[in-house]
């Protein structure tokens, strides 16, 4: 038995929609400690089934997290339908688990409202890592289908970004209407070209360097001297 099926177990027997633990509790079960990480970073607690081997646990028995207090050392799972980490992988045959931002893709087409309220820190947990430095500028929340990887992912899903609040450091996601949502294709739609991933490992960016920043010049201008 793995170190983190017994969570598994437990929460399979549940029929609660909501489930109240604390760390401590979730050790008890776990027979061992969890790891430190797991009471400094939120994201640790990441509904991504690729974050850690826990994960996969609670969400193999139809469980997400939600409501994570690293003070209080204590969480909410809720019950949620039809939701296994397996399905992330089936939908990917040839082993590729999808980029950074899938989960925000995946999580906003599980929604039925109309305007869902994030902030900046909600969108990290859902994707297990931390945004780019460059989330603090209006344009990286474009709806430019070019603008970023993530910008892909919410516009497959059937949202536009509004309300863009880079002081607040939250925004709304408004869904899309019409056919304005569906020109994007999704990436799991198109089949791989045979060069994909054949340039792996042979360029390096130097730590700090933030390739998503927008450009503070035109560099079209600056490049003839205009």
């Amino acid at each position: 038995m793995g170190k983190y099926e017994p969570l598994g177990q437990f929460l399979l027997k549940q029929n609660a929609d909501y489930l109240a633990l604390s760390f401590s509790e979730i050790e008890q079960l776990l027979g061992s400690k969890l790891p430190a990480s797991s009471r400094e970073h939120r994201a640790w607690w990441s509904n991504n089934p690729q974050n850690n081997v826990m994960t996969r646990e609670w969400l193999n028995a139809g469980y997400e997290t939600e409501s994570v207090d690293l003070g209080a050392e204590k969480l909410v799972f809720r019950k949620v339908k039809a939701r296994v980490a397996s399905s992330e992988s089936s939908s990917n045959p040839k082993g590729r688990m999808g980029g950074k931002y899938r989960p925000l893709g995946d999580y906003l087409k599980r929604q039925d409202k109309e305007r869902i309220l994030m902030t900046f820190s909600e969108i990290e947990d859902v994707i297990g890592s931390n945004l780019p430095a460059s989330k603090m500028y209006p344009a990286w929340w474009s709806n430019n289908p070019g603008n970023n990887t993530m910008t892909q992912e919410w516009l497959n899903a059937g949202y536009h970004t509004v309300s863009v609040d880079t002081a607040g450091a939250k925004l709304i996601f408004q869904r899309v209407r019409g056919s304005t949502a569906s020109e994007y294709k999704s990436e799991q739609e198109l089949p791989d070209h045979p060069i994909w991933g054949s340039m792996a490992g042979t360029i390096t960016v130097m730590p700090g360097v933030d390739l998503t920043e927008p450009m503070e010049f035109e560099w079209g201008g600056t490049l003839y001297n205009e």
